[in-house]
């Protein structure tokens, strides 16, 4: 693995690390082309993060690796068949580019969907929260800002065509239920147990539960608003320095969506889940957490002149469009843990777990 990881450095580094696919970030060097790093003095650590991809950090006793020299990191990709890797590496440069993501340095692989990964610079100093952080006010607020800077990027031309002006959650939900509809009736997953597993999950009801609630988003008296959305903020996905600075990072669910799935998404991240497989659901945060993130989240993003009778008003339609939006938060997650089931077993992670605890949390 470490001969694998330093050639591929070595070839990546021959085109400046610029993705040849596109060209939406600026060039940068993964280490100076001269002089050559010698074979020895490398240093590879597998960083602990989140489940869908391997992360490595690379580093050189010698040679400056990376842009300021703190190394860089490897993705390796993972989650096969669930996310467009072209899209995402393009949504990602471009974020890279605003300052709203950190340092794009190349893309290697299969696309669009299978193999392959990214180089990136690596937030040193940075160290990804527990859950047990989030009910801490100052990291929720500064969670909130970042949140919204998020949300105000502006996508280039190109991603507006990659990804639309719409939401893509409802067909993404209806490919992601047809997925998990067929392997537990054709009983793809890996075990004979986790078929039986699968099964009593009632993916069903899960569609049943999702037209409901997409009934319920037909009938607010304001259509939830749309842009560019992380998708995916729990703890292992934000970065904080000892300065208290928040970096968020893994935006391979990125794209457009409704504000409010994004808002909802944190706060069920609050309960955890992600390391094992078991979702604590009494931290979630409580309606007065809520009312402050989402005040601090629409301070930032009107307009100074925006009045406070204004202000709350949006804070109460957002609170009240994110209790929907929990709700199908659990459904979209409860399908990639049974796809994910299938396709990667549950050995490492018990996906079908995770999957059930999400279900379980229909209303």
């Amino acid at each position: 693995m470490k001969k694998d990881l330093v050639e591929l450095l070595r070839s990546m580094n021959a085109v400046a690390g610029e993705d040849i696919s596109n060209n939406f970030s600026q060039p940068y060097w993964i280490y100076p082309p001269s002089p050559e790093p010698s074979t020895s003095g490398w240093t590879i650590k597998r960083i602990s993060g989140g489940i869908t991809n391997d992360l490595y950090l690379v580093n050189h006793d010698t040679v400056k690796i990376g842009c300021e020299g703190e190394g860089v990191l490897i993705r390796l990709f993972g989650a096969e068949g669930l996310i467009n890797r072209d899209n995402e590496t393009s949504a990602y440069a471009c974020l890279c580019d605003d300052s709203v993501a950190y340092k794009y340095l190349g893309r290697f692989g299969t696309p669009p969907n299978a193999g392959g990964g990214r180089i990136e610079g690596f937030l040193k100093g940075y160290a990804p929260l527990e859950k047990e952080d989030f009910a801490d006010p100052e990291t929720s607020a500064s969670i909130a800002l970042e949140m919204c800077k998020v949300h105000n990027f502006t996508p280039n031309d190109l991603l507006k065509v990659v990804f639309g002006a719409e939401s893509n959650l409802f067909p993404e939900l209806a490919t992601w239920l047809g997925n998990a509809k067929e392997a537990v009736e054709k009983g793809t997953f890996k075990t004979q147990e986790d078929n039986e597993r699968a099964i009593k999950l009632n993916v069903d009801a899960v569609g049943e539960a999702i037209e409901k609630f997409k009934q319920q988003l037909s009938e607010f008296p304001s259509p939830p608003q749309i842009a560019f959305c992380h998708n995916d903020l729990l703890a292992a996905n934000i970065m904080r320095n000892k300065d208290k600075t928040i970096k968020l990072i893994d935006f391979e669910y990125g794209g457009m969506n409704y504000i409010c799935f994004d808002i909802a998404n944190h706060f069920n991240e609050f309960a955890g889940g992600t390391d094992d497989s078991k979702p604590d659901y009494s931290l979630l945060p409580n309606i007065e957490q809520k009312t402050k993130f989402i005040k601090t989240y629409v301070d930032a993003k009107v307009a100074p002149d925006c009045g406070e009778e204004e202000r709350e008003e949006m804070v109460n339609i957002l609170l009240g469009q994110v209790g929907v939006f929990e709700q199908l938060n659990h459904c979209y997650w409860g399908l990639w843990g049974v796809n994910q089931g299938n396709t990667e077993g549950t050995g490492e992670f018990d996906y079908l777990n995770y999957a059930k605890a999400r279900f379980g949390e229909l209303k």
